[in-house]
């Protein structure tokens, strides 16, 4: 973002008397100064402190307007939105004055010294800031979150019991991941190591030790005190000791190397004898070394190990004891065995009555007194049904016996006697393949 140019005179000139005659434009002045500010030098740079002065006020030199004479009514809104925080709040734990305490908030600490901050001290043109250092809020938050992501890969996910959580103070900058963020040695090391501790609550950190504290640790860590006790120094030590003696070995190891190396050169050049056995000793007595320390390392391991172990027993012993009460706390809160047997009776003795009142809601009165005289109504109905089916049996076998006598033919027979009669095949007319007539033989008169 580059300031635009139409209003560089109104944003070099000094525009604080506009605040009165002018509040549109003096407000516009103010947001375009901190855009511009958080974009190209609050941000930009890979760090977490803003240094206020006249330095700064020479960088924003743009001829031909020299020096912005207003940076510094800039910088107050930021402090005052708490973008930038005082190194005074910062360390009194005041940086998020809404989320103290209501008494602390009911009296305005942190909040105060944000409105009373200014970082003007004189109406000179260039060498009116104050010499002060300024934290950055969002770039610590950011950065905190970054470290805590690489605790929850690199550390917490790998971490087995307490000794996994203890560091002596260099050996978790290397682990935290502070290495690819700052200089141990710098100022910004020193202030977010104090946000961790005092803001976010992922370590603790005293005497050069620093315990991981993190709420997002795994659940078979979390019983682990979030204070730093004796045993958390012991364990320090112990890591310390150990930390000492790898550094040993790396160095032996780098020693017999190079002993190697001359002692193979020694024989390609045919040196001495006696050199070629200075060579040899050497490299002997750093594997006699190594070996020693090999072991120191294994046993120290080994107590490492041991520790850890012993605080996964008191964690289960401690989960096995808050179980055991709570169940005896379940169990109290059933009662006595007594108690029980009368709750069971009593369900027993009202389950009956309900079956009793049941049986009464459900007799019915009415329906006894007509039982006799439905049932012979019942019998009327079913004899009707019955005598109905028959008539429509009735119907349909006289309908049958009327379609077949309207097939039949009656024929005359001559030349026989009265009372006999002879089958004579009949004459049809009709389709050959429609059904012959039947023919009954009838007597002549």
């Amino acid at each position: 973002m580059s300031l635009p140019t139409s209003r560089l005179s109104s944003l070099y000139r000094d525009f604080r008397p506009s605040k009165e005659l002018n509040p549109d434009g003096y407000l516009a002045n103010i947001t375009t100064w901190k855009s511009y500010l958080i974009e190209q030098f609050l941000e930009r740079e890979n760090n977490l402190v803003f240094h206020c002065g006249t330095d700064f006020v020479r960088k924003l030199n743009r001829e031909p307007y020299g020096v912005p004479q207003s940076i510094d009514v800039v910088i107050n809104a930021l402090v005052r939105e708490g973008y930038l925080v005082t190194v005074e709040d910062f360390k009194s734990g005041s940086m998020y004055p809404n989320e103290g305490s209501a008494i602390l908030r009911w009296l305005k600490v942190g909040w105060s010294s944000r409105n009373r901050f200014d970082c003007r001290q004189n109406e000179d043109s260039i060498n009116y800031l104050k010499e002060v250092d300024l934290l950055i809020r969002p770039m610590m938050e950011r950065k905190s979150k970054d470290i805590d992501l690489r605790l929850k890969k690199g550390v917490l996910f790998h971490a087995t019991g307490v000794a996994d959580l203890i560091y002596p103070e260099n050996e978790f900058f290397e682990h935290a991941g502070f290495s690819t963020y700052m200089e141990k040695d710098d100022g910004n090391y020193e202030i977010m190591m104090t946000y961790l501790s005092l803001y976010q609550n992922i370590i603790i950190r005293q005497n050069n030790i620093v315990k991981i504290v993190a709420e997002s640790m795994p659940l078979k860590l979390r019983s682990s005190s979030k204070l730093l006790t004796e045993d958390d120094l012991r364990v320090a030590s112990l890591k310390t000791s150990l930390t000492n003696v790898e550094r040993q070995i790396h160095k032996v190891e780098d020693e017999i190397a190079q002993s190697s190396r001359m002692l193979e050169k020694s024989l390609r050049n045919k040196s001495p004898k006696e050199l070629q056995k200075e060579y040899l000793l050497a490299k002997k007595l750093s594997q006699k070394y190594l070996t020693r320390l090999l072991n120191y390392r294994n046993n120290l391991r080994t107590i490492k190990g041991e520790i850890n172990m012993a605080s996964t027993n008191e964690m289960i012993v401690r989960s096995l004891d808050d179980s055991k009460e709570l169940l005896k706390s379940i169990n109290e809160s059933v009662g006595s065995f007594d108690r029980l047997h009368d709750l069971m009776d009593e369900i027993k003795e009202q389950k009956d009555k309900t079956e009793e009142i049941n049986k009464l809601l459900t007799v019915d009165e009415a329906g006894s007194h007509y039982d006799e005289e439905i049932e012979i109504e019942l019998q009327k109905m079913i004899k009707r049904q019955d005598s109905g089916i028959e008539s429509e049996i009735s119907d349909e076998n006289k309908s049958d016996l009327l379609d077949k006598l309207s097939h039949l033919e009656i024929t005359k027979n001559k030349g026989q006697d009265k009372n006999s009669t002879t089958p004579k095949k009949a004459v049809s007319n009709r389709n050959s393949n429609a059904r012959q007539p039947e023919r009954l033989p009838i007597a002549d008169p």
